[in-house]
C-alpha cells in the first residue's frame, strides 16, 4: 500500500518522540523517519517514506508522475543503500522500483537516492508485507540485519498494513503539516482471514506435564486474545486464531503457547509412563551379520564393490549382458549395467591382490543384484525383483579350491544351524527347475567342478545357490594367476532353513580318532557319493564324525584316487584298536558297494 503526501515541513521531532525511540536504542534522524520508526514499534509493521521528487527527477519514464513498480532484481543488480553501502542483489530479491531502477530493497531496506532529507517537501509513503522465508534467506545473502528485516522474517499480519498507513499519515500531518495529496493505492491478494485449531485438554496437560483445568487454560489464552469459539463434549476446544498470530497452526502450538504463558518453572520434571520392550531384531540383518562375522572370523575378508559393471568384465566372465538392466547415465562405460551377480567383481580383485603379494586369500561380498527375468509380483510397475546374495572367492595355489571354497560355507551353514544342504553336480539338475537368478550365471563355472547346493523345507526343494570353479574360458578372459574357488547363495532361501535343524548333539568326553582313508574309483564317481556312504555307515554305528577331503589324484585315464580324512568319537567309551578297524572294514565294504570303489593297499 502506498500513498503520496505534499507541503511536508522535514524538522527535528518534537521532545516526546525522541526520547521515545531513544529509550528503544533508536536514533532520531527526522520528523518523517522517526514517525515511521514510531509506528514500527507500537504496531510492529515497519513502514518507508520516500522523497517523491528525487523519485521523479531520476525517473525518464515519469513525466511529473511518480511510477513504482515491484518485482525481483536482475542478477548482479545494483543498488545503494541509505548506509552508503553498495549492494549487489540477487536473482530472489524482491526490490522496488521505479520504472527501471531499484530504489529500494524490500523488506530490508531504502535506496540512497530517495532519502528523505530536510530539503523534502512531497513524499511516498509504503506500507508492504514481505514474505518471511524470503526475508530470512536475502537478509543472510547480502548481510541485512535491520529492524524491519527482525520482523518481516518473523511473519507479520498484512492485516496490519492499514491501519499503521493511517496511523502514520495522521502523525505527518499532525507533526509535519503534511497533506494528503492521492488516494491509497492498493495491491493485494486475499487478506488472511482468522482461523480455527481444535486442541484437547487432556493431551495438553499429558503433552506438557501439567494439570489446568478447562477454565485455567481458557483465561490464559483470553489474556492474549485468542477466544473460545465452541466446545465439543468435556475435553475438545476450538479457538479462533488471530491473523496477527502466524505461529500458531496446529494442537501442538496451543500446548507451547500455553506452557509458555503459564510458565516453565511451573512444569514438574517427571519422565512420563512407558511400557518398556525390547525391539525385535530384523532376521535378514541378523543373519548378514552373524554371516559376516563367521566369516571374518575364518579368514575371509569383506569388500564393497560397485553395484555397476560394464560389458568387457562380463564377456570375459561368459555371462550374457542381455540379462541386466542397463542406466541411461552411466558414470562411464566401466559402469554401464546393474549387476545379475557379485562373483564377477570379485575375481577381478584376484589379481591385483596377488600382484601385491597375497597368494592365499578369501574375500567375499553381501549385496543386492537384479535380472531382467525376475520380477517383483508385489510390485504394480513391474519393477525388478531384488535379491539378497552372498558371493565368495578363495585362491590359493592348490590343484582343487573348491573344496576350500565348500569349507568356508559348510562353516558358515554349520554356525547359522541351517537344516542339511545337499550339493548337487549341476550335470544332474534339470535346468528347467533351476531359479533363473542361479541358471543365468552357471555358464562361468567348470561343469566338471560345479554344484547346485539345495536344501529341503516343507518336501520342497531350495535353491541356495551355486559353488564351484570358474570354467577354462573365463580364467583365460581374467588371466587368473592361480587357481579359483567360488560360490554364491541367495540370503532370503538361507534365512527359510535356519533353525530349523534343531536337535541336540550332546558333547562327548571320550578321545576323538582322526583316520585317512585313500579310495581307489572309476573317475566317474563324485566326491559327494563317497562322502554320502561314509556318513550313512559312522550314523548306523551312533558316531559322533567329521568328513574332510584331503586329496583328489587322477593319474590313469579310467581311475582316480579320493583321500578322505574321518574324525570319529564314540558317546559312551574310548574306541580301542579292534572298534576303529570295524569302523573301517565297515566304511570300506559300504563304498565298494555302493561305487565299486577299493581301498588302497600301502
Amino acid at each position: 500500500m502506498a500513498l503520496s503526501i505534499k507541503d511536508v515541513d522535514v524538522k527535528e521531532s518534537p521532545l516526546w518522540l525522541k526520547a521515545f525511540l531513544a529509550s528503544l536504542d533508536i536514533k532520531s534522524v527526522n520528523n518523517i523517519v522517526d514517525i515511521t520508526n514510531y509506528i514500527m514499534v507500537i504496531t510492529g509493521q515497519p513502514l518507508h517514506a520516500f522523497d517523491y521528487d528525487k523519485l521523479v527527477s531520476r525517473d525518464i519514464h515519469a513525466k511529473n508522475k511518480a511510477l513504482i513498480t515491484v518485482r525481483t532484481a536482475q542478477q548482479s543488480e545494483k543498488i545503494t543503500t541509505l548506509d552508503g553501502k553498495n549492494v549487489e542483489l540477487n536473482d530472489q530479491t524482491v526490490v522496488i522500483c521505479d520504472s527501471q531502477n531499484p530504489i529500494a530493497v524490500g523488506g530490508m531496506m531504502g535506496g540512497l537516492d530517495t532519502e528523505v532529507d530536510n530539503n523534502t517537501k512531497n513524499l511516498i509513503l509504503e506500507s508492504a508485507n514481505f514474505d518471511l522465508y524470503n526475508i530470512r534467506k536475502n537478509s543472510m545473502e547480502l548481510g541485512f540485519f535491520t529492524e524491519a528485516v527482525t520482523r518481516f522474517s518473523k511473519g507479520q499480519d498484512p492485516n496490519i498494513c492499514e491501519p499503521s498507513l493511517y496511523k502514520a499519515v495522521a502523525m505527518i500531518q499532525e507533526l509535519a503539516g503534511g497533506k494528503i495529496a492521492s488516494k491509497i493505492q492498493d495491491e493485494n491478494t486475499k487478506l488472511p482471514e482468522p482461523h480455527k485449531v481444535t486442541f484437547s485438554i487432556d493431551k495438553l496437560n499429558k503433552h506438557t506435564n501439567l494439570d489446568l483445568s478447562k477454565k485455567q487454560i481458557l483465561e490464559i489464552l483470553s489474556n492474549v486474545e485468542i477466544p473460545e469459539i465452541e466446545t465439543k463434549g468435556k475435553d475438545l476446544v476450538t479457538l479462533e486464531i488471530p491473523t496477527y498470530r502466524q505461529d500458531i497452526k496446529i494442537p501442538e502450538d496451543i500446548h507451547e503457547e500455553v506452557t509458555r504463558l503459564y510458565g516453565y518453572k511451573n512444569i514438574e520434571f517427571k519422565l512420563p509412563k512407558r511400557n518398556v520392550s525390547y525391539k525385535k531384531t530384523n532376521p535378514g540383518v541378523e543373519t548378514a551379520t552373524q554371516t559376516r562375522n563367521t566369516l571374518k572370523a575364518i579368514g575371509g575378508n569383506e569388500v564393497l564393490t560397485y553395484n555397476f559393471v560394464g560389458y568387457e568384465l562380463y564377456r570375459n566372465c561368459d555371462l550374457n549382458i542381455e540379462h541386466n538392466y542397463r542406466l541411461t547415465n552411466p558414470l562411464s562405460p566401466e559402469l554401464e549395467f546393474l549387476r545379475t551377480t557379485l562373483l564377477p567383481s570379485l575375481l577381478e580383485k584376484v589379481n591385483p591382490n596377488i600382484n601385491n603379494g597375497y597368494y592365499k586369500f578369501s574375500i567375499f561380498e553381501i549385496n543386492r543384484v537384479h535380472n531382467k527375468l525376475d520380477l517383483d509380483k508385489q510390485e504394480k510397475n513391474r519393477l525388478p525383483k531384488e535379491f539378497r546374495k552372498l558371493a565368495l572367492v578363495f585362491t590359493e595355489d592348490i590343484p582343487c579350491p573348491y573344496y576350500q571354497a565348500k569349507y568356508y560355507l559348510d562353516k558358515l551353514l554349520e554356525e547359522l544351524k541351517t537344516a542339511p544342504v545337499e550339493y548337487k553336480p549341476i550335470e544332474k539338475i534339470n535346468n528347467e527347475i533351476i531359479p533363473n537368478n542361479i541358471s543365468i550365471i552357471q555358464d562361468m563355472f567348470d561343469i566338471n567342478r560345479t554344484a547346485i547346493i539345495t536344501s529341503q523345507l516343507d518336501n520342497q526343494d531350495i535353491y541356495l545357490g551355486i559353488i564351484g570353479e570358474p570354467n577354462l574360458e573365463v580364467q583365460e578372459n581374467l588371466k587368473l594367476k592361480q587357481p579359483v574357488g567360488m560360490f554364491e547363495i541367495d540370503l532370503d532361501n538361507l534365512q527359510k532353513i535356519i533353525a530349523l535343524n534343531t536337535d541336540i548333539i550332546n558333547f562327548s568326553k571320550y578321545p576323538k580318532i582322526q583316520q585317512d582313508m585313500c579310495f581307489v574309483l572309476n573317475k566317474e564317481v563324485h566326491y559327494k557319493v563317497v562322502e554320502q556312504t561314509i556318513e550313512k555307515a559312522l550314523l548306523e554305528r551312533k558316531l559322533n564324525y567329521k568328513i574332510k577331503p584331503v586329496d583328489i589324484y587322477q593319474k590313469e585315464e579310467e581311475k582316480k584316487q579320493i583321500t578322505i580324512q574321518i574324525n570319529i568319537q564314540h558317546k559312551e567309551k574310548t574306541l580301542k584298536e579292534k572298534d576303529i578297524q570295524s569302523i573301517r572294514d565297515l566304511v570300506e565294504k559300504r563304498v565298494f558297494k555302493e561305487t565299486k570303489g577299493t581301498l588302497k593297499k600301502e
